[in-house]
């Protein structure tokens, strides 16, 4: 998915091209803004919906929205909400997020400071027709899975745990929706128990569980007997989407990756990215293990022995990601071993030499590797993959990659920008935080 462009813009510029009547406020044109001073003072005396229509597809918030009232306001788009900055319901009001409503690619997304905040417990929250449990901290978080593990939940508001230790996964097993609305939850130190095979904040998300739109900041995990281990799940069967991990993970058994341990067959990792230190017997950045899809992630940590992104890939995908950071005992400065499909990303980790060590990938299969590039000048070693097809594995000096994107990048999903990412290609929709 690229980067939504809005059409109606939230924003301090004069309100143009909506037409606004009881109660509801509907562009007429591809291009409308509606002043937020306008909406918030809509909202001071009643209900408002804001609608996309017929003539445009996005709503994007470009600045500091909140009421204090019992009003509902609905953001109803054609395809994507975009939050880029805060939105803050201080009273027992009511937020309902409809997107893809005629649409079929868009979503709720969250840019730089861009988050949903809920300060009354009064308050209500509706995404697509589904009402979520508002939940405000990890122990609420916990109790409310404990008593239905498929429900929906979210966060109201950046929580900081002030480095509380937790013996085992806060939440041992999730199958529902955990929508953290553009928040953080900082300061959590994890570790497993002796008859734990998962760990993570997480420690099994099921096939029907989603887990996106959060930040987990400067904490730690240790295992010294999971199989599986990682920031956000040690165990994805489902889905994770916009989580961003920063911090240390330490693993001692198989699989330790800086946001999953392990991303099973049918489960995906979407616009997400770790700056972790992990390390462990086998170790990605982001991924451990991973026979499913990855899509649009990046990581910028170290990584022990494995891969700067994940450490095996065992028939899965890897498409527009990259790696950066370093891999000490390095296989693979994105990929370490595995059978792979990996399509328009790049690597510009350091990896430390060993007997197969490439500098994107250390093991390739026939044409599994197709417009995907390293760093010849970063890498520190001689080879873009260390046996195997190599093929699809082309080396670019450092200036060759901070000059333009290289072929097979859609320009559509990627971007470049001297003072972003420190000038190598970055991702739209997942921009560097």
């Amino acid at each position: 998915m690229s980067a939504a462009k809005a059409g109606v813009s939230i924003s301090d510029k004069p309100t143009q091209n909506m037409s606004c009547d009881a109660g509801v406020c509907t562009a007429t044109a591809k291009k409308a803004v509606l002043n937020v001073d306008d909406l918030q003072a809509m909202l001071a005396s009643g209900d408002i919906a804001v609608a996309t229509g017929g003539v445009t597809e996005n709503i994007d918030i470009n600045r500091p929205l909140s009421w204090a009232s019992t009003s509902r306001l609905t953001l109803d788009a054609k395809q994507s909400v975009v939050v880029k900055r805060p939105v803050t319901v201080t009273g027992a009001g009511a937020l309902i997020i409809v997107h893809n409503d005629g649409g079929t690619t868009g979503d709720l997304i969250f840019f730089g400071k861009g988050a949903i905040a809920f300060l009354n417990p009064e308050s209500a929250l509706t995404i697509n027709g589904s009402s979520y449990t508002l939940v405000y901290d990890i122990a609420t978080l916990a109790n409310a899975v404990a008593h239905d593990m498929s429900g929906k939940f979210a966060l109201t508001s950046n929580y900081d745990a002030g480095n509380a230790r937790y013996a085992g996964s806060p939440v041992p097993e999730f199958g529902g929706t955990f929508e953290g609305l553009g928040h953080r939850l900082s300061h959590i130190h994890v570790h497993d128990g002796p008859h734990d095979s998962y760990v993570g904040f997480f420690g099994k998300l099921d096939s029907s569980a989603v887990v996106r739109d959060i930040g987990f900041e400067n904490g730690t995990l240790t295992s010294k007997h999971a199989y599986f281990v990682g920031g956000v799940a040690g165990l994805n069967l489902g889905s994770i989407v916009g989580a961003h991990v920063s911090g240390k993970v330490r693993g001692t058994s198989a699989y330790t990756g800086g946001l999953a341990g392990y991303n099973d067959q049918y489960a995906t990792i979407s616009r997400s990215s770790a700056d972790v230190d992990v390390r462990g017997s086998t170790t990605g950045g982001l991924v451990g293990n991973s026979y499913g899809v990855i899509d649009q992630c990046f990581a910028s940590g170290t990584s022990s022995v494995g891969g700067g992104l994940v450490g095996l890939q065992s028939w899965g995908q890897i498409t527009n990601s990259y790696a950066s950071g370093r891999v000490s005992s390095g296989i693979g400065g994105l990929v370490g071993l595995g059978l792979i499909t990996v399509t328009s990303s790049y690597s510009t980790a350091e990896v430390g030499p060993t007997n197969f060590s490439g500098g994107l990938i250390g093991e390739v299969h026939a044409n599994a590797v197709q417009a995907s590039y390293w760093d010849i000048d970063t890498a520190g070693v001689a080879y873009g993959c260390g046996e195997g097809d190599c093929s699809g594995v082309a080396g670019l000096s450092d200036a060759q990659l901070k000059s333009a994107l290289p072929p097979g990048f859609d320009p559509k999903v990627w971007a470049q920008n001297a003072g972003i990412n420190n000038g190598y290609p970055y991702l739209l929709a997942n921009p560097p935080q």
